[in-house]
């Protein structure tokens, strides 16, 4: 349950509102709350240039910012069980810990200044997802560290970069 006094943003105001017209609309629906995802398909941010990093670089984020890294084919795995097993409802699709940005930038042992704004991608729970699929009692950094291979391989960082500076 989310306590509505803790939600102070716009954004987390409109995300709200958007789910309490689908539930208001249909009783039939399945509602995901994605954490940060992380694939081939992601958009540029910090973590994209943290990898295509070459020398140390000033951050505006604090090194005690966190984030709840969530991989494309966990998320794919996750719709195909809902969809096969007829799920419904609101389902956090995070992974169990969050990791910090110091942790990030020492799992990629680069040199980084980093700033003073503090991202904090909260405490979600995600109980009932775990109950659906064990796959998501692991760490963000544990899902980091599985998936950077496939971020590396065939230069997808560099493609992601290219393919949000070209966008018509």
């Amino acid at each position: 349950m989310i306590n509505l006094m803790e939600v102070k943003t716009p954004y987390a105001i409109s995300k709200l509102f958007s789910e309490a017209t689908v539930n208001q609309c249909t009783k039939n629906n399945l509602i995901l709350r994605l954490g940060s995802l992380i694939g081939p398909y992601m958009r540029e941010n910090t973590l994209v240039k943290l990898m295509q990093q070459k020398t140390p670089k000033r951050y505006g984020l604090s090194k005690e910012s966190c984030f709840n890294y969530v991989a494309y084919n966990q998320v794919y795995e996750f719709i195909t069980y809902a969809v096969n097993n007829e799920l419904r409802g609101i389902y956090n699709i995070v992974n169990s810990q969050n990791v910090s940005f110091q942790e990030v930038i020492s799992f990629f042992n680069i040199s980084a200044i980093t700033g003073e704004f503090l991202y904090f991608a909260g405490n979600i729970c995600n109980e009932k997802v775990n109950t659906a699929l064990p796959m998501f009692r692991k760490s963000s950094l544990e899902v980091l560290q599985e998936n950077i291979d496939n971020l590396m391989q065939g230069d997808i960082v560099n493609e992601i970069h290219a393919s949000n500076t070209h966008i018509e």
